[in-house]
């Protein structure tokens, strides 16, 4: 006689269905893993004009809360939306259904919640008041996270060991870490 195996039900409450990955049935698991929850999303695109539609895609909270997408993200954590057959990020959409025009600028948050759609944390910059935010922020990329990083901190921390402790020429660390001499120089004198 063999057992029988159990299916596993879903663990949204008042779902019957078997468990298909992560606790989740199917349908459960796709609502999550495109909105971040497992709720509902009510009178999703249900709005009687474009405005409408898009507002009913915002979680909207108090006047100082953030108010986020709750429909599909792109890269960075922004929000994806349609505005008069453009495609634009959820927080630029927020601008235009709040003042009337796509801005022609950057768009900043002063919450640095890029989902956030609320009309009060957000204004328009030129391209380095965005720079000056991220860097005021401290967002920008920095050592290993940068791209463009060679070497990594522990290995610029023992080059700095290295030349403090036994006064290793430029050259020869150069050498041994595959970079030049003025990027050694850059790294002792703490500049990089």
């Amino acid at each position: 006689m063999t057992a029988k195996s159990v299916s596993k039900k879903c663990s949204v409450s008042g779902c019957n269905r078997e468990v298909d990955s992560v606790e989740l049935c199917g349908m459960h698991y796709k609502r999550f893993w495109r909105h971040g929850s497992t709720e509902p999303l009510l009178n999703m695109g249900m709005g009687e004009t474009p405005k409408d539609k898009f507002w009913s895609r915002v979680k909207i909270g108090g006047q100082d809360e953030c108010w986020p997408w709750i429909a599909g993200l792109r890269s960075f954590g922004y929000g994806c939306v349609s505005v008069e057959g453009q495609s634009t990020g959820s927080h630029r959409a927020a601008w235009f259904y709040t003042h009337g025009y796509l801005p022609t600028l950057h768009i900043l948050h002063s919450c640095d919640n890029p989902p956030c759609c609320n009309p009060n944390h957000l204004r328009e910059g030129t391209p380095r008041d965005n720079s000056d935010d991220m860097l005021t922020r401290g967002r920008q990329a920095k050592g290993e996270s940068n791209g463009q990083s060679v070497l990594t901190t522990s290995q610029v921390l023992e080059i700095r060991r290295r030349y403090a402790n036994g006064g290793v020429s430029h050259r020869n660390l150069a050498g041994a870490f595959g970079v030049s001499k003025t990027t050694i120089a850059d790294i002792i004198k703490g500049k990089i």
